[in-house]
């Protein structure tokens, strides 16, 4: 049954009432950093445990703002190169669900548009490299911004990690090679 809701303040209570803990939140903000995550990601990240995890999915994947959904379920297995156990279900922020973020404060959230799989294993991965770096805490990282410099130029790397204030590693993951 799919629940819509006009503002992003009824949606709130909408989705507090069955998660007064917030943790449709927590997930909500996994997947801004990518636009995607999998299941083992949002559950390690979230710190939920596995019904948990999948109930919060349940419930964000049935509700809309506006009509428009917050995630979506990607409706194929996509398998990591090496991974040995069943791929795990990859979840993907709509317009409603970035439209939600960026009113309480994520300003970058934004809409996955990704959609051949090489490309959402690129953002996977890249939301792996992000998820353990933040575990660390030794280290701040920055993944998929621009990054002035010069009039007008910019660089996209997926990461940006600072050691030190003057110390900084910038990080692309390669998917294919040929």
């Amino acid at each position: 049954m799919a629940t819509e809701t006009d503002t992003p303040e009824e949606l709130i209570k909408s989705l507090d009432h069955p998660m007064p803990d917030r943790r449709w939140l927590s997930v909500l903000q996994i997947l801004q950093y990518t636009g995607v995550a999998d299941t083992r990601q949002i559950q390690d990240a979230s710190r939920l445990t596995r019904d948990k995890t999948m109930r919060s999915l349940e419930h964000l994947t049935i509700h809309s703002l506006n009509g428009f959904p917050l995630i979506s379920l990607i409706d194929r297995t996509i398998k990591r190169p090496g991974e040995i156990k069943r791929p795990a279900s990859v979840y993907r922020l709509e317009e409603g669900g970035a439209r939600l973020l960026r009113k309480i404060g994520f300003e970058d959230a934004h809409v996955c548009e990704l959609k051949e799989n090489v490309q959402i294993l690129h953002s996977l991965s890249m939301l792996s490299v992000h998820l353990e770096a933040t575990k660390a805490k030794t280290f701040s990282i920055v993944t998929d911004h621009n990054l002035d410099f010069g009039d007008d130029r910019h660089i996209r790397p997926d990461h940006l990690v600072e050691l030190t204030k003057d110390f900084r590693y910038l990080i692309e993951i390669e998917q294919e090679a040929t």
